[in-house]
């Protein structure tokens, strides 16, 4: 009754783009694309993503999107539909789980993204979310190969706002990525979800080329 009910509230807050010809219901999605894709996919677990004991739902919800749709702007992209899979806590009420979903679909709506399908479960572990987005490129994709020596090393935003909870409401430079896409030439991109020397660290590596 969990899952029966869940999916029929979450199908009539789906919002169809001109692309879905066969949305959520059906055993597949079916979308009319052209050209070429970008495909990420990303899965977050209670206790390490986040913490249902905690974090608002909503947040929760919002941040499982989030970070797909970051990795589709840090390949220099504008992200277009989205598959969800959940296994919800068989603890979990299901107002928390409508919570969780409202989250997710606001930030869809904010970047006009079609959530076209996706899968639920229960069982007695934790929540587990897991999103994949697929998304259209703007211009030349941005890869973590491709910085030379003389280029300039550049951060949207600002950095250590995670340790404060930021990682739960951060903005995916999906509108940034548009406007440096069609300004400039990027030679090298990455989404710094690990931490600046990290990610910087493997860019740099993977180029063959120091960093200051």
């Amino acid at each position: 009754m969990f899952e029966d009910e869940f999916v029929e509230w979450a199908c009539r807050f789906q919002k169809r783009q001109k692309n879905v010809i066969i949305g959520p219901g059906d055993d597949a999605a079916l979308v009319a694309e052209s050209g070429e894709l970008l495909v990420t996919t990303d899965l977050l677990a209670d206790g390490i993503h986040f913490h249902v004991s905690t974090h608002q739902p909503e947040l929760i919800g919002r941040k499982a999107l989030a970070v797909s749709l970051s990795d589709i702007a840090a390949m220099g992209g504008r992200p277009i539909n989205a598959v969800v899979q959940v296994m919800f806590p068989r603890s979990m009420d299901l107002e928390i789980a409508k919570r969780i979903q409202s989250g997710l679909y606001a930030l869809a709506d904010e970047f006009g993204v079609a959530i076209i399908g996706g899968d639920t479960n229960r069982w007695d572990g934790g929540l587990v979310i897991g999103t994949t987005v697929c998304g259209e490129l703007i211009g030349n994709p941005w890869r973590i190969i491709g910085a030379t020596a003389g280029d300039r090393i550049l951060v949207s935003g600002s950095l250590g706002g995670s340790i404060a909870g930021h990682h739960l409401t951060f903005t995916p430079r999906c509108e940034l990525a548009k406007y440096l896409a069609t300004h400039y030439e990027i030679d090298a991109a990455t989404d710094i979800s690990d931490s600046l020397s990290i990610d910087l660290a493997n860019m740099a590596t993977s180029s063959r080329v120091g960093a200051l």
